[in-house]
């Protein structure tokens, strides 16, 4: 999240060969289709999911950039309802992000993405 700008793309490519995740992210996932009333939800006394983590990182993604999603994994309606934009492929997904963004925008690729914390050093 550090290294995307304001309202910039994320483009995520996730193999997703066990599915969406748990019983517990998915359904949460699944049933979220207002992120306010989601965030809402999580201050509820007594709420408690036990992956609630997960789909407020992908919410808090959501509200600074675009997210569009490659997968070949998940398919069909349960794609459309995972809070991204899905993407037929890699190539189509950097497509719709330098259409957006203009052909001299930057690109961070990111592989492996859950075991790096990515930065911008100030000091180049």
């Amino acid at each position: 999240m550090d290294i995307v700008k304001p309202e910039g793309t994320i483009l995520i490519a996730s193999q997703c060969s066990e599915g969406i995740g748990s019983a517990e992210f998915q359904k949460l996932l699944m049933e979220t289709t207002d992120i306010d009333e989601y965030i809402k939800m999580l201050y509820e006394p007594g709420f408690f999911s036990l992956d609630q983590w997960e789909v407020e990182e992908l919410i808090k993604a959501k509200r600074k950039a675009e997210i569009l999603f490659f997968t070949e994994g998940i398919t069909g309606d349960d794609l459309n309802n995972l809070l991204v934009t899905p993407v037929e492929s890699m190539e189509k997904g950097i497509e719709m992000a330098l259409e957006r963004h203009s052909k001299e925008a930057k690109i961070a690729v990111i592989p492996k993405g859950p075991y790096v914390i990515p930065y911008i050093n100030e000091r180049s």
